[in-house]
């Protein structure tokens, strides 16, 4: 989230970032945000890295790997009004999850 980058905490796509073919520059300017080294976080340049590192795709695809995880654990329980619920938010969310919106989300 963005506090976690504020805050200097490590996320998914600050790893999937740096674990790409990155430039000297982009890996400064994500390491020096989360490592609080910069005064100003640019989250822009941030954002920026991390789609165009395939970041963000790469953390989409592992979140829809753990809600297709979650409907295979739900599928062992019996019909109920707790299931049809915990079903009902994990079709909300990932159906309203679009891409503009990923970012935001994520940073």
């Amino acid at each position: 989230s963005r506090n976690d980058l504020l805050n200097g905490d490590v996320s998914l796509p600050f790893i999937y970032a740096l674990d790409s073919d990155i430039s000297e520059r982009d890996r400064i300017t994500i390491t020096s945000a989360y490592l609080g080294q910069s005064d100003k976080v640019d989250i822009e340049e941030v954002q920026r890295i991390y789609e165009e590192t395939g970041a963000m795709e790469r953390c989409m695809a592992k979140m829809n790997e753990f809600a297709e995880r979650g409907r295979m654990f739900l599928a062992d329980f019996e019909r109920s009004e707790a299931k049809e619920f915990l079903n009902y938010i994990m079709d909300q969310y990932y159906s309203k999850f679009s891409p503009g919106m990923k970012v935001s989300v994520i940073i």
